[in-house]
């Protein structure tokens, strides 16, 4: 198997999914439950967890404070409790099924799925819901694409325990490798997005940083141009551009927010993000229309869209149904009909992930595609010729 598997057999790498289950968002969770993403992302990465930063990390995440109270213990002690309450759950019958634009453009759109367990990148045809392409061993973090028909995908160097960007062209049923590698300046690249330039946006997980490559360096490679501090944020996960300008999510003082970078920092556009089932909030992928509509996932349950001021309540929401399922990742298509979410099914024996689509703007949840990988991080779509 080619090196590049070992990404996030790393201690950044596991941070993803267990870092953030015991401590970002752990504010806002119900007493007792570990968190969304730490629950799927715990049983695929766990068997991993090594490298020489393993006791450190294991020593930050338990001296962080919020692993007080109901949290009390680290993850891996944690986990065989935890397997047994989720190997109760059964896993979706089927995920074979597709949920088909709504104005049909057969076999026009990919959707291009990064597998945290498997490290692969899964290529799916939205016009039937089937993986029609693997790149292997790029995925694992998170990823993007452009209208030039550019691929970024995040992972960890195993030489070295840094995150670093790939870039790679995209072809009919993949994508093609360009040799520029990108190095994060710290983290992990758990949110990558491109803007109107082409320069790359990429958090700097576990952080309130995201790092920032000009378009020349994303041509030849290299080290972050600069790093930005969000000073509102106590971590970031995922980024998203609009034209020119980047959006974040993650942990701020009042919980799950949504906010904007800007030079001077950071504007929290919407905070204290809560699932109405779980009471809870933890952040997901988000995406931005043409009408700057922001629409975000939280991983305890719901996807959710707000209008610009972003004051007051979503305009559409749906409850997808935290436990057995995790979505972490969600993409727009390129006509805006549809967003897809990338689920982590934790309910069985063995972990399952696969894409769903809901119709945009009204958020109707479709069923299941075919299945792939197990631990799926983000997503992100193309349409060729746009």
């Amino acid at each position: 198997m080619p090196s590049v598997m070992a990404y996030r057999a790393l201690a950044a790498t596991a941070l993803v999914g267990l870092l953030a289950g015991c401590s970002g968002g752990s504010q806002l969770s119900p007493s007792g439950n570990i968190g969304a993403d730490s629950a799927s992302h715990q049983a695929s990465l766990a068997s991993k967890f090594g490298g020489a930063g393993r006791n450190a990390l294991i020593a930050r995440i338990n001296s962080d404070s919020r692993t007080a109270g109901s949290y009390g213990k680290p993850f891996l002690s944690a986990k065989s409790n935890l397997m047994v309450e989720l190997n109760k759950n059964a896993i979706r019958a089927s995920r074979r099924h597709f949920y088909p634009f709504k104005k049909t453009k057969p076999n026009s759109t990919l959707l291009f799925v990064s597998d945290g367990t498997t490290e692969d990148i899964y290529v799916y045809s939205t016009a039937t819901g089937d993986v029609i392409g693997t790149v292997t061993g790029a995925g694992g973090g998170g990823i993007a694409t452009n209208v030039k028909g550019q691929l970024a995908a995040g992972t960890i160097n195993p030489s070295t325990d840094g995150g670093e960007i790939n870039t790679y062209t995209v072809t009919s049923d993949g994508a093609t490798a360009n040799n520029v590698t990108l190095t994060l300046s710290s983290g992990f690249p758990d949110g990558i997005t491109y803007d109107a330039k082409g320069d790359i946006y990429a958090s700097d997980f576990p952080s309130s940083n995201v790092d920032f490559f000009d378009a020349a360096t994303v041509a030849s490679g290299g080290s972050a141009t600069k790093t930005y501090t969000l000073p509102d944020f106590e971590y970031v996960y995922y980024v998203q551009a609009f034209g020119n300008k980047i959006y974040v999510d993650g942990d701020t003082s009042e919980g799950f927010g949504v906010g904007e970078l800007t030079k001077k920092g950071d504007k929290v556009l919407i905070n204290g993000i809560v699932d109405p089932v779980e009471d809870a909030g933890f952040p997901g992928g988000l995406v931005i229309d043409s009408k700057k509509n922001i629409t975000v996932d939280d991983q305890y349950g719901s996807i959710a869209t707000y209008a610009p001021p972003y004051t007051g309540s979503p305009t559409h929401i749906v409850e997808w149904g935290f436990d057995p399922n995790d979505y972490t990742g969600i993409a727009l298509d390129y006509l805006q009909e549809n967003v897809y979410g990338v689920d982590i099914n934790f309910g069985g024996s063995q972990l399952q992930g696969y894409p769903t689509p809901f119709t945009y703007p009204d958020l109707v949840e479709g069923s299941n595609w075919q299945s792939s990988g197990e631990g799926p991080i983000d997503d992100a779509t193309y349409l060729p010729g746009k």
